[in-house]
């Protein structure tokens, strides 16, 4: 029992600053920093394709699991949509659909 607080004393004396080190580094780093209204883009204004798995159900959009989704439009250079979907329990993952019609 003593091994493990004497363990686990110097990663909670120093984890928090290492931290806030590297929270520090990368806030104060300008130069790195990506300004994306300096790459401008050309929005499809075409139909979209509603990709597989999408459907709008009464007054909302929902995925294949059934789950609330953002309407689906063009979100993501030019084209695409970025989707967050949600599997429950605090799990997110996202999927990226090309909206282009051909």
């Amino acid at each position: 029992m003593k091994f493990y607080k004497l363990f686990l004393f110097p990663i909670l004396l120093f984890g928090s600053s290492i931290n806030n080190a590297l929270a520090t580094d990368v806030n104060s780093s300008n130069k790195n920093q990506v300004l994306f209204d300096q790459y401008k883009i050309d929005v499809s204004k075409e139909p979209i394709q509603i990709p597989s798995g999408y459907t709008y159900k009464g007054d909302m959009w929902v995925d294949e699991l059934g789950k609330r989704v953002d309407p689906v439009k063009i979100n993501f250079a030019g084209q695409y949509y970025l989707g967050l979907h949600s599997c429950g329990a605090g799990c997110r993952y996202y999927t990226l659909n090309n909206l282009e019609n051909k």
